[in-house]
């Protein structure tokens, strides 16, 4: 958000401004009008940033844990092993 002109201080009590259709002309921090459907793809974009951070993150989680004893290394071998064994079925 802060990326788009809206500081983190200026989002306090901004909520009942930004879901309102009435305002169609909300400024940011820096004095940039911002329209209904402008704000609501904003929210969007931030909503989905937010969402793939968190998959990304427990991918890593998971990968962390699967090779808490093996090294990467012989996990990918395995993986690429157990992958070829599959093909040649």
């Amino acid at each position: 958000m802060a990326d788009n002109g809206f500081l983190p201080l200026d989002l306090f009590f901004l909520r009942s401004q930004w879901d309102s259709r009435a305002f169609n002309s909300v400024r940011d921090s820096y004095g940039q009008e911002w329209t209904y459907q402008d704000r609501k793809i904003l929210e969007y974009t931030c909503q989905t940033a937010y969402f793939v951070s968190i998959v990304i993150v427990q991918w890593a989680d998971l990968i962390i844990s699967k090779t808490r004893r093996n090294s990467l290394v012989q996990q990918v071998s395995s993986i690429c092993a157990s992958c070829e064994q599959d093909s040649a079925f």
